[in-house]
């Protein structure tokens, strides 16, 4: 899956931009947080993704004062589904 994010600056301006994903929002319980540098876009790949589970990617801005924003997590979720859909068993 892919994230990408709006770049943000305050008077200092963005240094970097790390990533994580977890199974909660702001969580970083699956791919722990990772410079991205200045880009504005995230791929994680290499994941070993369980089936049903829920995921929230993250990100969070570092300034050239070395502030940290709050944790952004509104990217929404996904969960991960491999399985074939079922027939319903009472179909004629």
């Amino acid at each position: 899956p892919n994230i990408t994010w709006t770049a943000s600056t305050d008077l200092n301006g963005v240094d970097h931009y790390e990533t994580a994903l977890g199974t909660s929002p702001g969580a970083s319980d699956v791919v722990a947080w990772a410079t991205n540098g200045t880009l504005t876009t995230e791929q994680f790949t290499g994941v070993a993704f369980s089936e049903g589970v829920t995921y929230y990617p993250s990100v969070r801005a570092h300034d050239q004062a070395t502030n940290v924003s709050g944790v952004h997590s509104n990217f929404g979720s996904f969960c991960y589904d491999v399985s074939a859909p079922t027939l319903p068993s009472n179909l004629i």
